[in-house]
């Protein structure tokens, strides 16, 4: 697993031309250097867009223009240095199985309002034919800008004054990025575990929407897995002053969520439409249908798995939030194999912890749990590839890479999944689940050894 960091020539050009200002040398007028600044930022939008740090250069700018004090110039100058390091872009890695990966988008229902992405696994790779991974960003700007306006309300609101294109213009970067899958590509053969291939149905969390698991949805695609990333398009921002105000208003949306994803199971088991969708015969196994969901996306997922049969192979949790479930969720195990990974952000908010431990408790025995230490929410999302780096990787005091912790943290939640797919699949588990999770527990601990350390890894049960 080897992550490339995506390299922005016309920063590193802006923060030449930055530092040549502060020389005893350069002479041009205030008015031609914001001219150049100008055709230098018009320019880097055509060829690189815009991400994250994009204010930094016309501030910079202004700091230098406005002032002669030497010493905060040359502050202006190392800041937009800082911050071209503090927020990288990775470029998406190869999956590690042996597939390449197709790409097909279902729009289905009155209206097109059931939309799926489907990643499965292929031999054809077509690098001219390879979609832009946000080219659906900016169809989701909205809820893209709903998703800030719900974080920014709660720890800064004073960032809600700012209009939404200053926020859309700061992911147009996205667009640059390729996801590195092969639209409509023809569908292997056969898969390697037989003649029926099996199905992975997927949630998504608040604020995101069906293609922001890629990395996920690529992988397990590499293995031999269709996957079906159902959208859920719904009111993100709403202004709330109590936590249980902001439970009780996703409570109904939650009801939304499980109908769509009964939806996606009705195309999922219609043997008709998956024939038309791959042009060819299909069968897909029904007795190997998993479940996955990220956040609210496993809310969804234990909902849907506790009250449909069709859900017929297990689950996958990824850092979920399950406050807005019913009561039975808590009360009834759901009697099959599953996964949950939580992270430390999560961990930190006691109803949330509270809810997921009670879920572990009623389900004990069937289920492998446990967090990571020093991990986000984000951390299993596509924006792990561009999160902010530790200041103390930009200052180079950490003994480890910023680029190695992220390849580990992939290695280990992929190899994780990976494993407990092909157990659940290969029928490796038998009904024995305490033996499922022992050997679970015996994976943490080998791949800790080589990419981590002893008890960086908290197990629930």
């Amino acid at each position: 697993m080897k992550l490339k960091q995506k390299f922005f020539p016309f920063e590193y050009v802006f923060t030449l031309y930055l530092a040549l200002q502060l020389l005893p040398f350069y002479t041009l007028s205030p008015i031609t250097s914001i001219i150049i600044l100008i055709l230098l930022l018009i320019t880097k939008y055509h060829f690189e867009a815009f991400r994250f740090n994009y204010f930094i250069y016309p501030l910079a700018q202004i700091i230098i223009l406005a002032t002669s004090n030497i010493y905060f110039r040359i502050v202006a100058v190392l800041l937009v240095i800082f911050l071209i390091d503090l927020l990288p872009v990775y470029e998406y890695p190869e999956p590690t199985g042996k597939y390449k990966v197709g790409y097909k988008s279902i729009h289905q229902g009155e209206g097109k309002n059931l939309n799926i992405a489907v990643f499965y696994p292929t031999t054809e790779q077509d690098f001219v034919n390879r979609n832009k991974h946000f080219d659906y960003l900016m169809e989701f700007s909205k809820r893209n800008y709903d998703g800030f306006c719900l974080i920014v309300s709660r720890y800064f609101p004073p960032l809600l004054l700012l209009p939404k294109f200053l926020i859309d213009i700061a992911h147009t970067f996205f667009k640059r990025l390729f996801l590195n899958v092969t639209i409509d590509a023809e569908l292997i053969s056969s898969p390697a575990t037989g003649d029926k291939y099996p199905v992975i149905v997927f949630s998504h969390g608040l604020g995101a929407f069906n293609h922001l698991m890629s990395l996920y949805f690529r992988e397990w695609a590499s293995h031999g897995y269709i996957v079906f990333s159902v959208d859920h398009d719904e009111q993100i921002y709403l202004k709330w002053k109590k936590y249980e105000d902001f439970v009780s208003i996703r409570v109904p949306q939650l009801e939304v969520r499980r109908k769509q994803i009964k939806a996606a199971l009705d195309y999922v088991y219609n043997p008709d439409k998956i024939d038309q969708l791959f042009n060819r015969k299909v069968s897909l196994n029904y007795d190997k249908v998993f479940m996955a969901g990220h956040s609210f996306g496993s809310a969804t997922s234990v909902t849907v798995a506790h009250d449909d049969s069709r859900i017929t192979a297990g689950l996958i949790l990824l850092d979920p939030w399950l406050d807005p479930c019913g009561d039975h969720v808590f009360q009834k195990p759901i009697g099959k194999p599953m996964i949950l990974i939580r992270s430390v952000q999560l961990d930190k908010m006691k109803p949330v912890r509270a809810k997921v431990l009670k879920f572990v408790e009623t389900n004990r025995g069937m289920i492998f749990s446990g967090h990571y230490k020093n991990t986000t929410h984000n951390d299993v999302t596509d924006f792990m590839l561009t999160k902010p780096k530790d200041p103390r990787h930009v200052l180079r005091l950490s003994r480890k890479s910023d680029k190695t912790n992220r390849e580990h943290q992939l290695i280990l939640h992929y190899t994780i999944t990976n494993e407990f797919l092909e157990s659940v699949l290969k029928d490796k588990i038998q009904g024995d689940y305490s033996h499922m999770i022992d050997k679970m527990r015996n994976l943490v601990q080998e791949l800790l050894s080589k990419y981590g350390k002893d008890g960086d890894f908290i197990y629930d049960v």
